[in-house]
């Protein structure tokens, strides 16, 4: 028995190397300051369990929310990288990788530099990692960052650790990394914290030379959730605002840095805007969609998404998509760049029977800019069913931050498509010297820019019209406008740079002349043109009795 007992430990003692635990240990993750959206240092340190393996890699998963502004410094090229002359306003962090070096007793200690690195085809982002050694040659790495497509998080990834150095046998025994929370020249912010205040988990996965894994976890909880400001703010472009039209319609929400990061954004359209059944009809099939198989009809739009984290904007189409669950189809805003992104919005109903759009699930990432267009014309999705131009029509938001917290929004859209109104008086026939006055009104369309007013047969401008013409934009004199005249035309230019939304033309005695006879009673025909500000072109037609 007790020879027995003796065996097996001393086939334990004399079990492999391999057989031995392999794994991070001691972990540690978190930033300087837990305050929620913070700017602040971020750190990583482990220690690798079984120092009989050769650590080769490792991958560190980053909490949602915890990320890092590509945009926060220059990049660092692949040939700066290549050749160790990376800008010193590329660096984002520093290393330090520990290892035992064979017989050595003392722990060599290798410093090391992380750099913004230039991305390699799509990816998001790039860290270049140069490790200098007091033994041997420097050591350049790179560590590919990738997004997770279950909560938006990063993955920073690192492999070919080296396992020599000038010839001799090294094991890594831990690395610390520091990620800076501002970084370049000037300083901007580069790592940020979450914006929601629960617990936020880092996961870093090592494997070595023989293919061992291991993995350990830390945590941190952001705190002063409500102390971010959250007002994202809103706009909106409604063009073809007439009662009819098939308008189309673009929503932008703007957010200012060090905001809390939205979690989801409902917005309802404007009374009376409502979608056409047959454009629903087009919506692909879920199934279809997933295999990128949707025809073009069933594209309505697009979107953009702007973010300090990403080096480029997201952009793609928007989609209409019928889920087999749901009575209704969706819009899906199907977002490619550095990364690709597919984001459902719901459509339903709020308040006043007011149609309402609704994306939920956003990433904790700021997001400086969105914008969602959908087209307009005769394969538009929206209708009107009441004059934008005439009513006050609105556009409301609500917006849940990552903490929970609310904000909302409402924005009157800038109308496109709406014609101004005209008038005219003409007078003064008793004595052959009329006098014509015309007005312009835009209501809740676009500014004017310029206006003009082409004569009728019996009337015609004279020579010393400029003499005689008096321009009030909004109700006051403009004190120099440029005329451009013909025998029965006049063009008024150098209106205020933001427009008028009112402009009367005084034609006094002397500016416009007889060509003809003309009793008082008469009818005759002007057509008062005019510019608006986003360089739509407008010409109405008025008929006006002319009086003693």
């Amino acid at each position: 028995m007790i020879r027995a007992v003796a065996a097996v430990v001393a086939a334990a003692l004399a079990a492999p190397a391999s057989a031995a635990a392999f794994g991070p240990s001691g972990a540690t993750a978190g930033p300087t300051s837990t305050q929620a959206g913070a700017n602040s240092s971020f750190t990583v340190h482990f220690g690798v369990d079984e120092s009989s393996r050769d650590l080769k890699g490792f991958v560190i998963h980053l909490p949602p929310g915890e990320v890092g502004a590509a945009t926060a410094t220059p990049l660092c090229t692949q040939a700066q990288f290549a050749a160790k002359a990376c800008p010193a306003n590329t660096q984002v962090g520093t290393t330090t990788t520990t290892a035992t070096l064979l017989g050595v007793p003392v722990p060599l200690t290798i410093p090391g530099v992380l750099y913004n690195l230039q991305p390699v085809g799509s990816e998001p982002a790039r860290l270049g990692i140069r490790l200098t050694p007091s033994v041997g040659e420097e050591v350049l790495l790179q560590s590919v960052i990738t997004v997770r497509a279950s909560d938006g998080g990063l993955d920073s990834s690192v492999d070919g650790l080296p396992n020599t150095a000038g010839g001799i046998p090294i094991d890594v025994t831990a690395v610390d990394i520091t990620l800076f929370g501002t970084a370049g020249s000037p300083a901007k912010g580069f790592m940020s914290n979450p914006t929601s205040c629960g617990p936020a988990t880092t996961t870093i996965d090592a494997f070595a030379y023989d293919g061992a894994k291991g993995s350990a976890s830390a945590a941190f909880t952001p705190t002063g959730c409500d102390k971010l400001r959250f007002a994202p703010k809103l706009s909106a472009v409604l063009d073809g605002a007439a009662k009819g039209g098939r308008p189309a319609l673009t929503t932008v929400v703007t957010q200012s840095a060090g905001e809390a990061n939205a979690r989801s954004v409902q917005v309802t359209l404007p009374l009376g805007v409502g979608a056409v059944p047959a454009v629903l009809l087009r919506a692909c099939a879920e199934a279809t969609f997933a295999q990128g198989g949707c025809p073009a009809s069933a594209q309505v739009g697009s979107a953009k998404a702007q973010t300090p984290a990403l080096a480029a904007p997201l952009s793609g189409p928007v989609v209409l998509v019928k889920p087999a669950a749901m009575p209704l189809p969706e819009l899906v805003l199907d977002l490619h760049g550095p990364i690709s992104m597919r984001l459902p919005v719901t459509v339903g109903f709020g308040p006043g029977n007011r149609l309402r759009s609704t994306l939920a699930g956003l990433p904790d990432t700021a997001l400086s800019r969105f914008t969602l267009s959908l087209q307009g014309g005769k394969d538009g999705l929206l209708a009107n069913g009441r004059d934008m131009c005439a009513g006050a029509p609105r556009v409301d938001a609500v917006f849940t931050a990552q903490s929970g917290a609310t904000a909302s929004a409402s924005a009157t859209p800038d109308l496109r498509g709406c014609v101004p109104a005209g008038k005219a008086t003409l007078k003064g026939l008793a004595r052959k010297r009329p006098t014509l006055v015309l007005r312009w009104t835009t209501g809740l369309g676009p500014r004017l820019s310029s206006v003009g007013v082409t004569l009728p047969k019996a009337l015609r401008t004279r020579p010393r019209a400029g003499k005689a013409l008096t321009v009030l934009a909004g109700g006051r004199k403009v004190a120099k406008p440029t005329l451009r005249r013909t025998a029965r035309t006049l063009t008024i230019r150098g209106l205020p740079k933001r427009g008028a939304s009112a402009v009367e033309l005084r034609l006094r005695r002397g500016a416009v002349g007889l060509a003809r006879k003309l009793k008082a009673g008469t009818e005759v025909t002007l057509k008062l043109a005019s510019k608006d500000v986003t360089g739509a072109q407008h010409v109405l037609t008025l008929r006006v009795r002319a009086a003693r």
